[in-house]
């Protein structure tokens, strides 16, 4: 898997003073991360930060995306919400100013896959806006309310909510 972890020189503009481990051990955390979601349909790091913020654990899936560069699948856990039949996503990065490595992909290709509850499904990505990224936003800030926090950091950015909608393959 490509590693799409922050580098420290991103790290001096990351929000709130966090600096992310070593680009070995990001992936190492992600390949543990990966092999829980699909064993267990269990994610370690919606575990630790919703223990350390005293909140409930987050959905988390495996998104897919094909490398707009590389041509190569790439697999991220990320949190995820339901709306409606869809899937929905936050492309927030932490607050960081750019928008993350998985988000462009999906603006060069936007047909990939998530791997929710034992299963993968083929979907196709686009932008909400409007009411129903206002809709989204809401929901998924009530359950990660970081992400609000994440906004102001990311100003003037507007970040990116994706709807995943079922196609077939």
């Amino acid at each position: 898997m490509t590693n799409q972890s922050t580098t420290p020189a991103q790290a001096s503009s990351s929000p709130k003073g966090w600096t992310p481990p070593p680009p070995d051990v990001w992936e190492r955390m992600l390949r543990r991360e990966r092999f829980m979601i699909r064993w267990f349909n269990f994610s370690m790091l919606s575990y630790r930060n919703g223990k350390a913020r005293n909140m409930p654990m987050v959905a988390t899936c495996i998104l897919t995306t094909k490398g707009r560069k590389s041509g190569k699948w790439i697999e991220q856990p990320i949190y995820y919400f339901r709306d409606g039949e869809n899937y929905a996503v936050i492309a927030s990065k932490g607050g960081m100013p750019k928008h993350p490595v998985w988000f462009l992909n999906l603006e060069a290709d936007p047909n990939c896959k998530i791997y929710v509850n034992w299963r993968t499904h083929n979907v196709r990505a686009r932008v909400a806006t409007g009411e129903e990224r206002a809709r989204i936003w809401a929901n998924a800030a009530k359950l990660y309310p970081d992400y609000n926090d994440y906004q102001v950091t990311a100003n003037p950015r507007v970040i990116p909510v994706v709807v995943l909608e079922k196609r077939t393959p």
